[in-house]
């Protein structure tokens, strides 16, 4: 055998050897991402799903509130700087759809909703106060509006020491009755 017919013979070993790691990580990547990101339904682009009359309780003991949203719906939760996003959604067929989300931080100077919401709005957030709303539940919130691309509602809601801003996205109307039936849903625990 001479050289060139050594270092054909690497090089085509050398190509196997990636092209084998390549495709076992991918199908391990696939497998995990399937195990891990699977929605359990998926919506038609705009069309909103009409949950059915199954419902179920998010209980958050961090923070000790809770709220309930449509069994068909996916909770996914984040933390960043302090704060713990929950958010409600449901996947479409382009994407995720996020019609509500709740922040949760701790509040230690014991402001008051409106309080709250001002210090956090100094900066032209796009949000108009509206004033105090009493919640169906009979929890009392501070209500703002945000008119830019989708409207925004955000109610700010104080207990204690903690403070929670639930964020209802306007991006489709037709989550209004559902949101607000999650809305209405929190209370402190």
């Amino acid at each position: 055998m001479n050289w060139r017919s050594l270092r054909i013979i690497g090089a085509v070993v050398v190509i196997l050897i990636i092209l084998g790691g390549g495709s076992g990580f991918l199908v391990w990547y696939i497998s995990n991402a399937q195990q891990y990101n699977a929605p359990t339904r998926v919506y038609p682009l705009g069309q909103v799903p009409t949950p059915s009359s199954t419902r179920t309780t998010y209980t958050n003991k961090k923070y000790g509130y809770s709220f309930i949203y449509p069994s068909s719906w996916t909770l996914r939760i984040s933390e960043s700087q302090g704060v713990e996003s929950v958010s409600a959604l449901y996947q479409v067929n382009a994407g995720d759809s996020y019609p509500f989300q709740a922040d949760c931080q701790a509040n230690p100077r014991a402001l008051d909703a409106q309080a709250f919401w001002q210090q956090e709005n100094t900066n032209n957030s796009g949000l108009a106060p509206i004033g105090y709303q009493l919640l169906k539940n009979g929890e009392k919130a501070f209500v703002s509006v945000g008119h830019g691309q989708n409207s925004d509602t955000v109610y700010t809601l104080v207990h204690s020491n903690v403070v929670c801003e639930l964020d209802e996205f306007g991006a489709n109307i037709a989550n209004t009755a559902i949101i607000e039936d999650i809305v209405n849903s929190f209370q402190w625990n």
